[in-house]
């Protein structure tokens, strides 16, 4: 039966070898046409990479807690402006005071250089506004010797003792707490500071303590005796200044409003006093136990 079928299966071979021969020509002009069309639809076709460092990926904006942002910020120059306008005639008459002679002057009586004198500037800047709490940090030009700037000048030109200022260490441990924890171990000495201060504060304490109530948390104990002498005598801008620097955008904006609105509205304090002095407020007592309790 082996040798009978052996003639069939060669047979078979050969006819197989032979539609082999015969489609290839036909397979190759098929491959051809194939390889024609695709390398059309490559040249046409657009190259696109995903996946890379190139590709921007769009995350959801978090919400704050807070409040947006609201219109009044938007009408700070106009109000700053206002108000500066509104000044200019008061300020012409304290310069013709202070230009007018004296009755100590008139009657021959010589200051010795030993006597104490307090120095009231000449002219005070848009800066000096809210002096000692509110004031901005004192002008260097005027420090030596005269400002080109004058009653323009963005800097104080009342006298300043040396600013108080965190160091290292205290940066370190301000700088460990959480928002919710440092609003919540500085708002008492903010409580203390705004007392003295006239109702238009009543914002900025509204907006501060809402912050407290969105984000509650313990006031930590602070056990370094320096650093809670230092935030009794740190000023009311200085105070909010460490909390406005942690701050969201909406409650930032807010509050430097809240702060130039406050300033304008303050009648610039006379004297030696400065940030690091008692000023007219006095020095702020650190908070009893009562209050840390309740704080917390």
């Amino acid at each position: 039966l082996k040798f009978m079928r052996a003639p069939q299966l060669q047979n078979t071979v050969q006819r197989r070898v032979l539609n082999r021969h015969r489609l290839a020509p036909r397979l190759k002009e098929d491959f051809d046409f194939y390889l024609q069309h695709l390398s059309v639809q490559v040249m046409n076709a657009a190259l696109l990479c995903r996946g890379t460092f190139i590709d921007e990926v769009s995350t959801c904006v978090a919400r704050y807690h807070s409040c947006p942002c609201s219109g009044e910020v938007c009408n700070l120059e106009e109000r700053r402006e206002s108000i500066y306008v509104s000044r200019l005639p008061a300020r012409a008459e304290m310069l013709q005071l202070d230009m007018t002679p004296t009755t100590a002057s008139e009657s021959g009586t010589e200051f010795s250089n030993d006597s104490p004198m307090t120095l009231t500037p000449l002219v005070l800047s848009y800066g000096s506004y809210g002096h000692p709490e509110l004031c901005h940090r004192p002008c260097v030009h005027l420090a030596k010797g005269q400002c080109d700037a004058g009653a323009d000048c963005g800097y104080c030109h009342c006298q300043h003792n040396r600013p108080v200022h965190p160091d290292k260490k205290q940066r370190v441990f301000l700088n460990s707490l959480s928002y919710a924890q440092l609003l919540a171990t500085v708002i008492p000495y903010i409580r203390h500071r705004s007392q003295s201060l006239p109702p238009g504060s009543f914002r900025l304490m509204q907006l501060l303590e809402r912050e407290v109530l969105l984000r509650p948390a313990k006031a930590c104990g602070i056990r370094d005796r320096q650093l809670t002498q230092l935030l009794s005598r740190m000023s009311l801008a200085g105070l909010v200044g460490l909390i406005s620097v942690r701050s969201p955008a909406p409650v930032l904006a807010l509050l430097r409003y809240y702060m130039e609105d406050l300033r304008l509205n303050l009648k610039v304090a006379e004297g030696p006093a400065g940030p690091a002095g008692p000023g007219p407020l006095g020095p702020a007592p650190s908070p009893s136990r009562s209050s840390r309790a309740g704080t917390a």
